[in-house]
């Protein structure tokens, strides 16, 4: 049960951060760069299925908090999982150095496409009016920056609530 909450607290904190922090300073992007850079870090820490269980509530959390359309970044968090775990598979690309810089390049065109797919699926409007260079370049910069610092973050937090798991395991015997 403490798992459970410190994982909720990690989401609420992920979310609120992206709120608070993110949509304040940059509120011309309309991207949650925050939420769906998590999302590729969790799948390559973690795997696609196991990752689950992180990314579509912390998807719908957001989506809850922020007034959104329900439903429209959390079915784009799982296309863009699957796709994490697809690249990962399919192109050998070490997950730690110069690696890890592919992958933020990756997180941040996903978060990048967002704007693309919400447009094209949930609005009236053509998709090329969800293009700007400006945007472009605003979304890559602060996607790779908080790549990797979420990436430190989230593999910190997954090792202790590993260890944690490790703890309650031993004290059960």
């Amino acid at each position: 049960m403490k798992i459970f909450f410190f994982r909720l607290l990690f989401l609420l904190f992920l979310a609120l951060f992206q709120l608070s922090f993110f949509d304040i300073l940059f509120p011309f992007l309309g991207t949650p760069i925050i939420i769906l850079v998590a999302v590729v870090i969790w799948v390559l820490v973690e795997g696609f299925f196991p990752s689950l269980r992180m990314i579509v509530p912390l998807a719908l959390l957001f989506e809850l908090f922020s007034s959104e359309t329900i439903g429209a970044l959390s079915l784009y968090a799982v296309l863009l999982a699957y796709a994490t775990s697809f690249f990962s598979k399919r192109v050998v690309i070490d997950s730690q150095g110069f690696g890890l810089f592919g992958y933020a390049l990756f997180a941040a065109f996903g978060a990048w496409g967002y704007r693309f797919f919400e447009t094209l699926f949930f609005h009236q409007a053509s998709p090329l009016l969800a293009f700007s260079f400006g945007n472009l370049f605003w979304v890559l910069f602060l996607g790779t920056v908080f790549f990797f610092f979420l990436h430190f973050l989230i593999q910190r937090f997954e090792k202790s609530i590993d260890r944690s798991e490790q703890n309650n395991m031993r004290n059960i015997r």
